[in-house]
């Protein structure tokens, strides 16, 4: 899978086949970041690359 543009990720955004995952951790009175993440199902992966080459 090759080929991301900013404009195919925003559709992609649009259309809720990306989702943003904040990644907060609590442990009693401390929090902390893990970084936020992105997730997709398996099915959507072909909508967010323009070139798709099976092997």
């Amino acid at each position: 899978m090759k080929g991301i543009s900013p404009e195919l990720l925003s559709d992609q955004f649009r259309a809720e086949n990306i989702l943003v995952d904040l990644r907060l951790r609590d442990k009693g009175t401390m929090a902390r970041n893990h970084g936020t993440g992105f997730r997709t199902y398996e099915d959507k992966l072909p909508l967010l690359f323009n070139n798709i080459n099976d092997l």
